[in-house]
């Protein structure tokens, strides 16, 4: 649709009985015995018949009028199977996505970072399932409810796809310095640009200006050059060959993937001067798409390969804050549906401001909402994390009074096996020349200072688990340091 006319995009001349054949260009005046527009394009030839079926119409080229018949008929093999690939890599893609998301979540589910990668990798799902439809919805044999407002607000969120991967740059794999100090000014940089444009789109009504189109791929093009460069400024400093190891990954697994994705969004202007053959078209968005699925297979890769944001956490605390995360998912959704419904049918509201307003006042809450029903469960079925934590809080609080190094060691051993609940505290030191250690009474300890404990504990968060280091091949210990772990009877 242009300025109110309906113009061909692209002429197929088997689409037609005979001639007079349109060109690409042509303004289409009217399809059978109606005035041409897209409705009536979909109501004559994209509802679901029989190949075969024909349409008069006529078209206006270079200021002269002509009927032709259009006819359909049935799908190429070659659109038919490349169509198919292109949906399975979409396919694969949003599920790909869901899966890391839920997998990060499990690792970590109490850190900042995995929080903005999961919001990331679901926009990222849901704007990889939006593009490219490759029929109308009337096609389908079912319909769902209220399906243009729930994908009109699915578009709205899927519009922060970039803001949120630019949000993640800032933070991974540690936050940067604006984040740490000015974080409130970091998230207006992220989500501000945004919200702005979705505010300005609900004041103007009407076809979206060219100006605004442009504004917003400008934005989202920024947004996603920008966290690249974060991403090599990450790479360059980083502080371990550990970190450079899973930047670079990510960089080249997640960054080229998004650059592609930027490219392709540019197909939505339609620039072309000459339509390409679908079937050329259809095999350039296979390979665009193959190319998307590396994203989150890198990320998964990372986890894997170089225990990106790694921390073991039990099972089931990940299963109650991930069945949490798809309760308010659901209930949010299903509310969505609701205020759609209720302003179709009671209140005849049609404007799609009220239901955009609404998805972003729902999206707004989600995390406090998340952040509040985690902590009460927290509460509730971890105590032992509230006792720990209160008790550390006030051993910090009162470590300026303890008169000596002696006693300070004494009442952190104490506090430690009281709030964590065990036998013993062994706290080791390292000494001044940085090639030995000791324990607080003076021990010596024979941890080797470039072994493979110390590099662990040094380049990761995670806790060891002195049996499992014993008895497999996890680590490389020597045999001193397996004596002195057999010896103290260390279980971490």
């Amino acid at each position: 649709m242009d300025d109110g006319k309906t113009s061909f995009a692209f002429v197929d001349r088997e689409d037609f009985v005979g001639s007079p054949y349109p060109v690409q260009g042509d303004t289409l005046l009217t399809i059978g015995d109606s005035t041409a527009s897209l409705q009536q394009w979909i109501d004559v030839l994209e509802t679901p018949h029989i190949p075969g079926k024909q349409a008069v119409v006529t078209y206006l080229h270079q200021g002269i009028e002509y009927t032709t018949t259009m006819e359909t008929r049935p799908v190429q093999r070659a659109h038919f199977y490349t169509l198919s690939l292109l949906q399975i890599l979409k396919l694969l893609i949003s599920l790909s996505f869901v899966a890391l998301a839920f997998l990060a979540f499990f690792r970590r589910p109490d850190s900042a970072v995995v929080r903005v990668l999961m919001l990331y990798c679901f926009v990222m799902a849901a704007a990889v399932i939006r593009t490219y439809m490759p029929m109308f919805p009337v096609m389908a044999k079912f319909q769902i409810p209220y399906l243009g407002a729930f994908q009109y607000s699915l578009g709205v969120l899927t519009f922060f796809f970039s803001a949120f991967w630019l949000n993640l740059n800032l933070t991974f794999p540690r936050p940067v310095r604006l984040m740490k100090q000015l974080p409130g000014l970091g998230y207006a940089i992220c989500f501000a640009p945004q919200i702005i444009l979705i505010i300005i789109g609900l004041i103007k009504t009407g076809e979206v200006p060219l100006g605004i189109r442009i504004a917003n791929y400008s934005v989202v093009a920024m947004q996603v050059i920008g966290g690249l460069l974060i991403l090599r400024h990450n790479y360059v400093h980083a502080e371990t060959a550990l970190e450079k190891r899973q930047t670079k990954l990510v960089f080249w697994g997640s960054g080229i993937p998004l650059i592609v994705f930027l490219i392709y969004g540019i197909n939505t202007w339609n620039l072309y001067h000459v339509m390409p053959p679908l079937t050329l078209r259809l095999l350039v968005y296979d390979v665009i798409f193959l190319i998307i699925l590396a994203s989150p297979l890198s990320f998964a890769y990372a986890m894997r390969r170089y225990r990106l944001m790694e921390v073991e956490a039990r099972l089931k605390r990940g299963t109650r804050f991930a069945l949490i995360t798809i309760g308010l998912l659901s209930f949010f959704i299903l509310l969505i549906y609701g205020i759609s419904g209720f302003l179709l049918r009671s209140l005849s509201i049609e404007s799609r401001a009220v239901t955009v307003l609404a998805t972003l006042l729902l999206a707004l809450g989600f995390i406090p909402a998340h952040r509040y029903i985690r902590t009460q469960i927290e509460q509730h079925l971890y105590p032992e994390r509230t006792k720990l934590r209160r008790m550390l809080s006030d051993f910090l609080a009162n470590i300026a009074a303890m008169p000596d190094r002696e006693t300070l060691w004494s009442r952190l051993e104490d506090n430690l096996k009281q709030g964590l609940g065990i036998a013993s505290v062994i706290p080791v030191l390292r000494n001044g020349d940085g090639r030995s250690f000791c324990a607080t009474n003076g021990e010596c300890v024979p941890l080797d200072p470039e072994g493979a404990i110390i590099h662990e504990l040094e380049t990761t968060s995670c806790s060891l688990i002195c049996n499992e280091c014993l008895e497999t091949d996890k680590l490389k210990l020597t045999d001193a340091e397996k004596q002195w772990i057999e010896e103290n009877r260390a279980a971490m």
